[in-house]
């Protein structure tokens, strides 16, 4: 066919028939940790050049390098179905194709939350989303309403890193006078199958209008090395030079494995600093949470009728107010003191709903009034499965100690195994007979398949875990590593559901150890507590 009978074929077809339906996907924000939970931020638009709107959004991952977690929808949208089988979540828009056009308009776009498990890997690795075109497998957008569509687009250009190696940042003092010091420490985890030598550390760097550009000291040590599961840290001391709020930002890596972008909880900077934080940070619908604000008075006189004002409640869950402020005011913050002002609010909404406060204080100084600044909780989340871990931290360096692993099944579907991954074995060194404290009643037994660790069945014909209860898993530890800072490891559990044991999604939280009383530092002029840890539960496991 020659161009001049395709240009007059192309003005006597209706522009109906021209019409494209077409969809992106495109990555935003997140990297996928081995053996970590990992939330990736999916932008999808309606890149149509018809009237179609898009409302069904089907994201799959590599089934042989992912277990799904779960997601979370953006407003108007929710989650439909969850494909463990096939790594598969869809979203679809909430509404009535009989109102009117249903989901993202041809030019629009929303953002989408995919939260999954990595496999383990002896390197960093790039990944894609499934493309093709199987109904049951593949990244898929459609316009479901009557005469719906099937939209074209290319997912498998939807690129990520799979990274080996986790971190946590933390900076303490959260709370500090200008001129005083804070600590940043970076925590780096070898997730990878295979010792990692060479790892240094990146930062840390500020972000915020609170400003540290006096560098007591940079990150030490300037390298690590770690075998597979093991824990090391970066250290580094600066100085406050300008008031404010900031977070601190690091990263560590060796050019084979690296780490995500990771950042600490907000650090306040002032004469009157505070403190906000919200526990605990893992839920399921309906428990309460408690919001913490402290004020601290660190000048030589005293502050007169300190008042809390109403926090600003951020997030996509829905805040109910049980009780507070408690107390209401405080007459005279004295000198070289503080005081907290505590609130307690019902959350509901569906899993992966997210909760996080913005609070601050005002009061007066010798007649004159003054604020603290806004600072903000860590973010908190609504998940399926809670795992919580009894007692809430135990003393570095001690011997002989058992943990009590809770399990609670806010799902729908039976829990029948659980198995505890195996923790740094640096600082958690199970006992020759780690059972012997265990009540729970089930079958127990250490494995060394991958991943490693502890696994608890149901005895046949007992019922498991059903929706709304919970069950204790006690293991016993002959040493734990001895620490030179509160620092929280991260512990976690899969969940098995089925007579064939698919697995559910995995619960997670993180334990402290902390340094023996008299033996700990600090740094003068603000908070010497750990940091609080903003993960508990959430809820992948591979099927």
């Amino acid at each position: 066919m020659n161009a001049r009978l395709l240009a007059l074929l192309t003005l006597l077809l209706p522009a109906a028939a021209l019409a494209q339906n077409a969809w992106t996907v495109t990555p935003v924000e997140g990297s996928a940790v081995m053996g970590e939970i990992s939330s990736l931020i999916f932008e999808v638009r309606n890149a149509s050049t018809s009237t179609r709107h898009l409302n069904e959004v089907s994201l799959a991952i590599d089934g042989a390098a992912y277990d799904v977690d779960g997601g979370d929808a953006p407003a108007g949208w929710s989650v439909s179905t969850i494909d463990r089988k096939e790594r598969r979540i869809t979203y679809r828009a909430m509404g009535s194709c009989s109102a009117g056009p249903l989901g993202l308009a041809p030019g629009a776009s929303a953002r989408f939350t995919l939260r999954l498990v990595g496999l383990a890997a002896n390197a960093d690795l790039t990944d894609a989303l499934v493309g093709g075109n199987n109904p049951n497998k593949s990244s898929m957008a459609l316009d479901t309403c009557p005469g719906g569509v099937t939209f074209t687009g290319d997912p498998a250009l939807a690129r990520w890193k799979r990274v080996g190696l986790s971190a946590t940042l933390t900076a303490l003092p959260r709370t500090l006078q200008l001129g005083s010091d804070v600590t940043v420490q970076l925590v780096v985890v070898n997730r990878s199958l295979v010792n990692q030598g060479g790892i240094t550390p990146s930062g840390p760097a500020v972000v915020g209008d609170a400003r540290f550009d006096t560098v007591v000291s940079a990150f030490s040590p300037a390298s690590l090395s770690l075998a597979p599961g093991a824990t090391g840290s970066f250290t580094a001391r600066l100085r406050s030079t300008a008031q404010g709020t900031s977070i601190f930002q690091a990263s560590a890596g060796n050019g084979t494995v690296s780490t995500a972008l990771t950042s600490s909880l907000q650090v306040n900077v002032s004469s009157f600093p505070a403190l906000a934080e919200v526990l605990p940070a893992n839920i399921i619908p309906g428990d309460t949470v408690t919001l913490r604000l402290t004020v601290s008075n660190p000048s030589t006189v005293n502050y007169r009728d300190v008042v809390p004002r109403t926090p600003i409640f951020l997030g996509t869950a829905v805040p109910t107010l049980v009780s507070g402020p408690t107390p209401a005011k405080s007459t005279t913050l004295s000198a070289g003191t503080s005081v907290s002002f505590v609130w307690k609010y019902k959350l509901d909404g569906p899993v992966g709903s997210t909760f996080q406060f913005e609070a601050h204080a005002d009061a007066t100084r010798a007649g004159v009034p003054l604020s603290t600044s806004r600072v903000l909780s860590g973010l908190g989340r609504i998940v399926e499965h809670r795992l919580s871990i009894e007692p809430a931290s135990l003393i570095g360096g001690a011997t002989n100690r058992a943990l009590r692993y809770v399990v609670y099944n806010g799902g729908t579907v039976e829990i029948r195994k659980v198995k505890l991954l195996t923790p740094d074995t640096t600082f958690f060194k199970a006992s020759a007979t780690p059972f012997a404290s265990d009540t729970s009643g089930w079958m127990a037994v250490a494995t060394t398949s991958n991943p490693r660790g502890y696994e608890w069945t149901v005895p046949t014909g007992q019922s498991g875990i059903t929706s709304g209860q919970q069950r204790s898993f006690t293991l016993d530890y002959a040493t734990l590593g001895a620490v030179t800072r509160d620092t929280a490891f991260l512990h976690q559990m899969e969940a098995h559901a089925g007579r064939w044991h698919h697995r559910l999604p995995r619960g997670r939280a993180r334990h402290p150890l902390r340094q023996p009383r008299g033996a700990r530092g600090g740094c003068p002029g603000g908070d010497r507590r750990a940091e609080p840890q903003h993960a508990g539960v959430d809820q992948p496991v591979r099927a």
